[in-house]
């Protein structure tokens, strides 16, 4: 077996992974959904949802070079601090958290992050509940408030 096929059998065992993970949740999806894949790395997970819904907003702190913008599926590069992002999802009266590098040393210090907004859905959250995030953290990431 040479390295390309290698690579290949790799990337395929991650695509059955990604989509059995989607499968899991169990949950039967509309098409008409808007979808928000905060993390979204390198778009493996949203593109696969996209499939499914009708727009997937992806956010990531750090850029991906795997990342491609298609029809439905856009990314942003979170770089609208995170006081900020608070400040304007507050002003819509939605709560969230700001979390500082002193609470996740290990994981905020390799990746070189100071600070990131946290929201906290649970199950008791609505679809409408959730709708409003996803919209109001569309709006904070490109309004210039």
């Amino acid at each position: 077996m040479d390295a390309t096929s290698g690579n290949r059998m790799s990337a395929d065992g991650e695509l059955r992974y990604r989509i059995r993970c989607i499968d899991k949740l169990g949950h039967t999806f509309r098409g008409d959904e808007t979808l928000l894949d905060a993390g979204c790395g390198n778009g493996g997970v949203a593109r696969l949802l996209r499939q499914r819904v009708h727009e997937v907003v992806a956010v990531d702190v750090e850029a991906s070079a795997a990342w491609q913008q298609e029809p439905g599926l856009t990314f942003t590069l979170a770089d609208v601090p995170a006081l900020e992002v608070q400040r304007r999802l507050a002003s819509e009266h939605i709560n969230v958290s700001l979390m500082e590098a002193a609470s996740a040393q290990l994981d905020f210090g390799p990746r070189g992050l100071d600070q990131v907004v946290r929201s906290s859905v649970h199950y008791y959250n609505s679809d409408a509940e959730i709708d409003v995030l996803v919209d109001a953290v569309k709006r904070a990431r490109t309004s210039r408030a």
